[in-house]
């Protein structure tokens, strides 16, 4: 809880910067058209906020300092949509990830524009110095500093909050029959309601190992970073449909209808292997050469911004979401194919900070 709560402070910091951003631009764009100051507050931001050079800054509001600040914000615009075709159509990335791109080099694109800015800015000087024009100069404005500093300040947040949280993902879905699973979402009351029934993972009697809506699960201490609850076997009808794992949504212990689904796994030796769908594509489809020659969010029809694949003989792992799973839940796709190129096993998981 713990990391949750830190990584969800960073976000709301991140959101707060940014909204008084815009309320910083607002006062701005307010006081030049009512021809007003703006209030000694914002100067003295503006005063604050500056580099390691002396204070250049004066208390001016007028059209020129919204008009260089609206310069810097259509230069910021043109560099962010340059970086994503340039990740999009050079780097090969789909619109999510460079997207997520953008997002994470927004505080270097800010910091680039800047300087470039102020070089303009020491070459026009330059140029009035010695032109026909001597003895104009460009004034540096406190108010429009002001702006600039908090989006400046909102860049960097974002950063730290991209580099401890991610973005959020969407989560792969198991097709059951006619019931889908989301994993890390869907919990087991759900499944109950449609048929489903919850084993214990044994060789006996199979009705003595029934688990009842009313049964507490735990968390086994021992499974810490892998099994997040308890192991149980899927059925219905009858008909075993592979292994789930029911997790207490906020760690410690809860009633199994309030456990979620986050992890499930079966193997092509179960007879209902052929019914089982990822993500829209049939595990009895996949072949290992359409896993070695293409991604593997494009075989589950995924757009993932923050992803990981890996491909071994054999075997194959698709991750989303990359980051800590402190704030967004991280989610995996594994998957293992016999000699001949058939899948053998299918295996996904969701992982979440609250449930440890």
């Amino acid at each position: 809880m713990e990391y949750f709560i830190g990584a969800a402070g960073f976000c709301l910091i991140t959101v707060c910067s940014l909204c008084f951003s815009i309320y910083l631009y607002w006062i701005l764009q307010n006081a030049v058209r009512k021809g007003r100051e703006v209030p000694g507050w914002m100067y003295r931001i503006g005063h604050a906020i500056i580099g390691r050079g002396g204070d250049s800054y004066e208390d001016i509001t007028d059209h020129s300092a919204l008009r260089e600040l609206n310069l810097f914000l259509l230069g910021l615009a043109a560099a962010n949509l340059l970086f994503f075709l340039y990740m999009r159509l050079y780097k090969g990335l789909n619109a999510n990830a460079a997207l997520y791109s953008c997002l994470k080099a927004e505080f270097f694109l800010i910091l680039s524009v800047r300087m470039l800015w102020t070089a303009v800015k020491i070459g026009i000087e330059i140029v009035l110095c010695f032109g026909k024009k001597a003895g104009r100069t460009l004034r540096n404005y406190a108010s429009g500093n002001a702006v600039f500093g908090m989006i400046f300040m909102s860049g960097f947040f974002l950063l730290l909050s991209l580099m401890l949280s991610g973005v959020p993902e969407r989560a792969p879905e198991l097709r059951i029959e006619k019931s889908r699973i989301v994993i890390g979402s869907t919990r087991a009351s759900e499944l109950l309601r449609v048929g489903f029934r919850f084993y214990e993972e044994s060789e006996e009697n199979e009705e003595s190992g029934e688990r009842g809506a009313e049964d507490e699960i735990r968390k086994p201490e021992d499974r810490h970073f892998y099994y997040d609850g308890e192991l149980a076997e899927l059925r219905c009808g009858g008909n075993s449909y592979g292994t789930v794992c029911l997790t207490p949504p906020w760690g410690g212990s809860e009633k199994l209808k309030d456990c979620i689904i986050s992890f499930y796994r079966i193997s092509s030796e179960n007879p209902r292997f052929p019914e089982i769908a990822v993500c829209g594509r049939e595990l009895s489809d996949l072949r290992w050469e359409e896993i070695r020659e293409r991604p593997l969010s494009d075989i589950f029809s995924l757009s993932p911004a923050n992803y990981r694949e890996d491909k071994w003989e054999g075997n194959c792992k698709l991750q989303l979401q990359m980051q800590p799973y402190m704030l967004w839940k991280r989610y995996t796709i594994e998957l293992r194919f016999h000699e001949d190129g058939t899948a053998a096993e299918c295996s996904l998981r969701a992982q979440h900070t609250l449930w440890e």
